[in-house]
């Protein structure tokens, strides 16, 4: 599949220390893209490099094997950056204004965002009076004014409800799918990785993983036992039903409240490649 963007050995140094060492993977045109680590991994720095916020130590990034087109690539900040006094409208206008769009397609384009992110009860409402949801709603909207051929986002769910999250993520999944809009996301919530199709896990500064979520899951997926007790819980990976067996007959029955055998999750993955040195093993 062609690529979008190719990250080419980035490092990155601030004052002898290095944040990120040699990091080097593409982003499939068309796929739905996320970079996970723990606070601290690097993930930040890294999309701040490919936003052309921060200059890296080495290395390069590509877009379609070319330099980045920034008129192609729509950006959402872990902060919010619109202007406090004007209306969500008049805050798309001026930036759209901005991309040099047609003022009557502008005026299109911002109505058929706020129908799509259901924010027409509140589009002429001003920014500093909305709340912190409508905000994140107006900023992700403001990223996919000039049709881009990617959106990335930094942490741009975090501190959103349940609800909203769902609203935004319904919105992204359908241009993903009718416009093939390629995203790129950082976030806290490991429950939106399922979202992606390809993933990027940093452990400092490091690629502890990059592949697609399906070669994620199959490879790394491990059966575990789960036992809760009266005063403890016991997860312990294991082969088959036969060795939980013989584990269990180590345990006392009558302290024993619930047994299941599963599959290990994304986060139980997630942990033990940011965590264990032998994860590949």
């Amino acid at each position: 599949m062609k690529s979008i963007l190719t990250i080419e050995h980035i490092k990155k140094e601030f004052h002898h220390h290095t944040v990120l060492k040699d990091i080097s993977f593409s982003i499939p045109k068309g796929s739905i893209f996320a970079i996970l680590g723990l606070n601290g991994a690097g993930k930040s720095t890294l999309l701040n490099i490919i936003m052309d916020l921060l200059k890296p130590t080495s290395g390069m990034i590509k877009m379609n094997g070319q330099t980045i087109s920034k008129d192609k690539i729509g950006i959402v900040f872990q902060e919010n950056t619109l202007d406090a006094e004007l209306t969500i409208y008049e805050n798309l206008f001026l930036r759209g204004k901005l991309y040099h769009i047609n003022k009557k397609q502008l005026h299109q384009r911002i109505l058929t965002l706020s129908h799509e992110f259901g924010m027409d009860a509140y589009l002429k409402k001003q920014y500093q009076c909305c709340s912190g949801g409508q905000k994140r709603i107006a900023m992700i909207a403001r990223a996919l004014l000039m049709n881009p051929e990617i959106i990335i986002m930094d942490e741009a769910t975090t501190a959103l409800d349940i609800e909203t999250r769902k609203k935004v993520w319904n919105v992204l999944l359908k241009r993903n799918q009718k416009q093939q809009l390629t995203i790129f996301f950082s976030s806290h919530y490991i429950e939106e990785a399922i979202y992606a199709t390809d993933l990027c896990i940093l452990k400092e500064g490091t690629i502890a993983y990059t592949g697609t979520y399906q070669n994620l899951i199959s490879e790394y997926s491990k059966k575990q036992l789960e036992i809760k007790m009266k005063d403890t819980t016991i997860k312990k990976e294991i082969t088959d039903t036969s060795s939980a067996f013989y584990y269990l007959k180590c345990l006392d029955f009558n302290k024993i409240d619930t047994i299941c055998i599963s599959n290990s999750n994304l986060e139980d993955i997630f942990l033990k490649l940011v965590h264990y040195e032998n994860a590949h093993l």
